[in-house]
């Protein structure tokens, strides 16, 4: 049941998604926050300086009227 997503998030001009630790970690929380809030299973993700990729399932079908 559900939709796999594969995600590429890439940033302009070769700048960095996270700066830091903090960076990172906030990036890190709000996504299992998200992720979790919204129903959806994370095989796999990759957070890498200026890029980062997402494999994930929706396990509840929505329908919007």
């Amino acid at each position: 049941m559900g939709t796999l997503h594969h995600i590429i998030v890439r940033v302009i001009e070769h700048r960095k998604i996270c700066y830091d630790d903090f960076d990172r970690n906030a990036f890190i929380y709000r996504l299992g926050r998200i992720l979790t809030e919204m129903y959806i299973d994370c095989f796999v993700w990759a957070l890498i300086p200026n890029l980062a990729h997402l494999l994930f399932r929706t396990r509840v079908i929505l329908y919007v009227f």
